[in-house]
């Protein structure tokens, strides 16, 4: 059996402490309250930024990959 290294397991952890707050959250909130709706933008305030700045990160890097092919082809006259 293969072990799981330590940056996996605790992405694992972290994830599922995230998952099981955000169930607390609807859990303990939740079924058509009215204090459900103040939870969401709790979440989205602190996913929102995370989620531009991967974006970002992976726009960057597929940019740079796609640039530095298209060179590599130029140079070589495959395209």
């Amino acid at each position: 059996m293969k072990k799981i290294s330590k940056n996996t397991r605790d992405i694992l952890f972290l994830f599922i402490i995230v998952v099981l707050a955000i169930g607390m959250g609807l859990f303990i909130y939740g079924k058509g309250t009215e204090l459900q709706e103040p939870f969401i933008p709790a979440i989205n305030s602190v996913y929102r930024p995370f989620a531009r700045k991967v974006h970002k990160y992976t726009t960057e890097k597929f940019n740079n990959i796609t640039n530095k092919v298209h060179r590599f082809l130029k140079q070589y006259k495959i395209t």
